[in-house]
């Protein structure tokens, strides 16, 4: 060979490896950024390419199955007037190519120049009837281990491999080694992901959302999604930030970001009036890193609340408790103090300096004892007399009291039922009711202003006792009063029930007119509702129970005449009472 000639060899050597590189490039972007659901046709134009590049005139790409002893070809490109194999070689007896499988067990890639002159008979035979002259194969090996091959044929035609075409079809191996572990990881993760929208879809308030590294919805589900008026193509692609509203970004995406750290979140959260627990879970890969992550997103507002009212129930009855134990003591120390106040009344001196200061310390002591009363009412322990009583009619005959309470400035609209079941009630302590409820009316109300009160009878069903926690089931006589005044907080409607709350100045209230009437629908078996919003104005729902059978009929007390020679029997455990009363 010349000189000339070894230049000319060398610099079409230089050409063929570059022009084997940029095949391979072209290969590698090609196949690695493609979605997977068009590898398949990514893998069949870089096997055009590269055959096209060495003067092949089959490339292809088999898959191994060991258990089933068989190999299967995968993709397939043939030149011009080269007939494709295909479909000839699917399930194909691993004995038939039994040179092939040993060489790629020990990793090494498998040239043969001359197809005629191998020695195992099958494998000749499968090529000869292809008429392959030549032919080379690398393994796919992922961790050592074959899980297929790429192959180049020549047909009717004889050459070996140079070393850059074998380093091409080992770096393309490689690439698709590469893709079929992430066909895998993604077919995993669907798996997963289909397992989890199965799980979410079984509970009516649940929601799941798969999101990627970038905190980037991948796919989500679940009936929860429709009470916040979403579907999933509502959120497909967006990210944690453009999903929440400010308030709550940095939250959830501390919440969601928490699986990428290796650590599990949980948070409470309150979006659009309604209440959702929130854990987040990492989803591995096949290698045990985490991929994605997932939250399961739960509504608990119903829960909520009504864990929210039992603990409100909770607390007004150990208050209740305490204010009863605590009213009843003072009580009998008032009972004492006034007892010698009027036994001291009659011994004084008319228009005596001493008989003006006991008439002060009767009168202070009268106004504490009714303080008191207000706190056993509470406490349900005021003594009452309960009768058979049409509400309609005793509120009716109660409307000139409740109008100077309110002024003139404010209208009263009454609008009764007349159809409503009978109630058990003390009739002083629904005066007690009407009087305080509507002086609280009164005061919300800025200058001119109506009360509004009404009857209807109503069945209290399961559904409501679901979201009205210590309701019970049953026909009721409801009395709504409501104004059209300020209204509340709802801060502040979650403590008008404790006893001397107030947000009245000082002087104006005790803060015990509400606790009363709390006290009073809890003696008599009934419920009170408030619903409030700030210059809205306020409306209480007082929910008696309607009298049973038995309550409305009644047995007469027979008369006992009085001759004067009876006796009275006193019994009380305060012997400062007792002797007072002697």
């Amino acid at each position: 060979m010349t000189k000339q000639e070894r230049v000319d060899f060398k610099e079409r050597a230089l050409q063929q490896a570059a022009v084997l590189q940029r095949v391979i490039v072209n290969a590698s972007l090609r196949c690695l950024d493609v979605p997977l659901e068009r590898v398949d046709e990514a893998i069949e134009v870089s096997l055009h390419e590269l055959g096209r590049a060495v003067g092949a005139d089959r490339a292809y790409c088999f898959d191994y199955d060991f258990a089933q002893g068989t190999c299967c070809n995968t993709h397939e490109w043939c030149d011009e007037d080269v007939k494709p194999q295909i479909h000839t070689m699917q399930a194909l007896p691993l004995e038939m190519i039994e040179p092939c499988v040993a060489a790629h067990r020990r990793g090494e890639a498998l040239v043969i120049p001359d197809t005629a002159v191998l020695a195992h008979e099958g494998f000749r035979a499968l090529l000869f009837e292809q008429e392959v002259g030549s032919l080379f194969l690398a393994p796919m090996l992922d961790k050592g281990e074959p899980v297929g091959f790429v192959g180049f044929d020549f047909v009717r035609q004889q050459r070996t491999a140079t070393d850059d075409e074998l380093d091409l079809l080992s770096v393309f191996a490689k690439l698709l080694v590469n893709i079929r572990r992430r066909q895998r990881e993604q077919a995993a993760l669907y798996a997963s992901e289909r397992r989890l929208r199965t799980l979410v879809e079984r509970f009516p308030n649940g929601g799941m959302v798969l999101y990627d590294r970038d905190l980037r919805v991948q796919t989500c589900g679940g009936a929860g999604l429709t009470r916040l008026n979403l579907t999933a193509d509502d959120l497909l692609g967006l990210t944690v930030e453009k999903i929440l509203p400010r308030a709550l970004r940095e939250r959830g995406r501390r919440l969601c970001a928490a699986v990428f750290e290796e650590r599990e979140g949980h948070e409470m959260m309150s979006l659009r009036e309604r209440s959702y627990e929130c854990w987040t879970r990492p989803v591995r890969g096949p290698s045990g890193e985490v991929e994605a992550g997932v939250v399961f997103v739960i509504d608990v507002t119903e829960q909520t609340e009504l864990q929210s009212q039992l603990t409100h129930a909770q607390k007004m009855e150990s208050i209740g408790r305490l204010a009863g134990s605590i009213a009843h003591d003072f009580n009998n120390m008032l009972g004492v103090i006034i007892g010698h106040v009027e036994l001291m009344l009659e011994d004084v001196e008319e228009g005596s300096e001493l008989q003006d200061d006991l008439l002060q310390v009767q009168q202070a002591t009268r106004r504490s004892i009714e303080l008191t009363r207000q706190l056993l009412a509470f406490a349900r322990k005021q003594p009452v007399s309960p009768q058979l009583l049409n509400l309609d009619d005793a509120v009716g005959a109660g409307l000139k009291m409740l109008r100077r309470l309110m002024g003139e400035d404010i209208n009263l609209s009454w609008r009764p039922s007349g159809d409503l079941p009978p109630v058990r009630l003390d009739p002083t302590q629904l005066d007690q009711l009407l009087a305080n409820i509507v002086v609280n009316a009164r005061d919300a109300i800025a200058d001119t202003g109506t009360i509004r009160i009404e009857t209807r009878a109503i069945e209290v069903d399961a559904d409501f006792c679901n979201t009205h926690s210590g309701f019970s089931l049953g026909r009721y006589a409801l009395l709504t009063i409501s104004d059209d005044g300020h209204g509340m907080s709802e801060e502040v409607k979650s403590q008008i029930f404790e006893p001397f709350f107030t947000t009245k100045t000082v002087g104006k209230g005790t803060g015990l007119g509400l606790a009363t009437v709390y006290g009073i629908m809890r003696q008599n078996d009934g419920f009170v509702h408030v619903y409030s919003e700030i210059d809205q104005g306020t409306t209480f729902k007082l929910y008696f129970r309607a009298a049973t059978e038995q309550q409305t009929t009644t047995t007469p007390r027979p008369r006992v005449d009085l001759e004067g020679g009876e006796n009275v029997l006193l019994v009380e455990d305060e012997a400062s009472l007792r002797s007072v009363s002697q």
